[in-house]
């Protein structure tokens, strides 16, 4: 008998483990933050008490999307949920088979679809986020989120309700070469986060949203000044367009760079300095594979303005491996010009620019970098990225690195390529 309590025992925990590991998982609520009136992107945010799988397909006639949260239970009041002003009508629970949650998400219209998952933090419970944004084509997106033209006077500061800018005489104009009959050269400037996205966060409060939007318009105005270039920017206020509309954007405007702003955040405090990244090439490997599996369904496939619709399979993806190894060679060249300027303006967080597997920076055919201006996690940087007149110095140096960079390698067919 005495040999048959462990086995007793073992099996009971073995059992609890199990009960315990299959614990179905809650969803405590929904939350929809939305304001479609002005094209902006939808975040609806999914609160779990532990991480679950999940699945999500976009119907078409009606509009809807169907998501199946594996082992979940809901313990959300629907009835409770405010669409005013999204993109979805409604939510309704589903069928559900096998432990399944489906919840089914009536639209308004179409819409493009993007999620994922925000692990556990300390002090927070895993979500499950996704972001709606309306195409390109409608009406709404184009009027109000990326139908930017270039604009010679540097406005839309009062959205932040930020100091005022610095006088016209600290701006610096940069001369460049100059071409006749030749085309301008065209940036995109990204000013990260934005609307319901805040970012990073300082020990004082302060939002990245709110400091890299401020440098982006310095960007923008230091850039316009020069003949040859122009300049178009995902937001100019503070809404938050998707990660998808602002590498869209770019492909529309048939961008040559594409400059992403941000400031850093980590949790050690004493963390500063700005850094530089491009596109890792791992990154650059799947995005490829995908980007050419979704063509697909699309009217034409281009790789640097050629058509590659004729192509076989096996040729189409060889190119756009060769055009996104070449994006990522010039990304770095970009980007090591911009960090050797910004190192004038104060400290390096490193020596060189770094690579990761970042979506903004997956267009395959345009140079692209991510600009981290700084820790707003650190106290001085915070004070400094609130300082107009160092987000001045920030904007200096990221033009003048752009410049370099257009001016040793000029793009083809441009003013710069003289």
């Amino acid at each position: 008998m005495k040999r048959v309590w462990p086995l007793i025992i073992l099996i009971f925990c073995s059992s609890l483990c199990l009960s315990l590991w299959a614990a179905p998982t809650k969803m405590t609520s929904i939350r929809i933050y939305a304001n479609a009136s002005q094209g902006d992107t939808n975040r609806l945010v999914f609160d779990i008490n532990h991480a679950t799988t999940y699945s999500a397909t976009l119907l078409h006639t009606p509009e809807r999307i169907v998501i199946d949260f594996k082992n979940t239970t809901l313990n959300a009041d629907l009835k409770k949920i405010k669409f005013e002003k999204s993109y979805v009508k409604s939510i309704r629970q589903g069928k559900s088979r096998y432990n399944t949650l489906r919840l089914v998400l009536d639209l308004r219209q179409t819409v493009t679809l993007q999620h994922f998952i925000l692990p556990a933090k300390s002090g927070q419970l895993p979500r499950i986020v996704f972001d709606l944004s309306a195409p390109l084509s409608t009406h709404v997106i184009k009027n109000s989120v990326i139908e930017v033209v270039p604009s010679a006077n540097k406005t839309n500061r009062q959205d932040l309700a930020l100091p005022p800018p610095l006088t016209e005489e600290k701006k610096r104009p940069i001369k460049p070469i100059s071409t006749v009959n030749a085309r301008d050269v065209i940036i995109v400037i990204d000013p990260g986060h934005g609307g319901q996205d805040p970012g990073a966060s300082g020990q004082r409060g302060t939002h990245e949203k709110n400091v890299t939007l401020p440098i982006a318009l310095d960007v923008r105005h230091d850039l316009q000044k020069i003949p040859g270039v122009k300049v178009y920017m995902t937001r100019e206020r503070d809404i938050y367009p998707s990660l998808g509309q602002r590498l869209a954007l770019a492909r529309k405007v048939k961008a040559d760079l594409f400059v992403s702003i941000h400031a850093d955040a980590y949790r050690n405090h004493s963390a500063r300095g700005a850094s530089v990244f491009a596109l890792s090439q791992g990154r650059a490997t799947s995005v490829g594979a995908r980007w050419i599996a979704e063509s697909e369904n699309r009217s034409e496939l281009l790789v640097g303005g050629v058509n590659l619709n004729d192509k076989s399979y096996m040729l189409r993806s060889v190119l756009v491996d060769l055009s996104q190894t070449a994006t990522i060679s010039e990304s770095l060249k970009l980007g090591t010009h911009v960090k050797n300027n910004l190192g004038k303006v104060g400290k390096l967080h490193a020596n060189r620019v770094e690579q990761a597997s970042l979506y903004v920076l997956t267009s395959p055919d345009i140079p692209s970098i991510l600009v981290e201006t700084g820790f707003i996690s650190n106290l001085q940087e915070e004070l400094l990225l609130n300082s107009p007149a160092y987000q001045e110095k920030l904007a200096d140096g990221i033009t003048q690195g752009i410049v370099k960079y257009l001016t040793d390698n000029p793009v083809p067919n441009t003013r710069f390529a003289g």
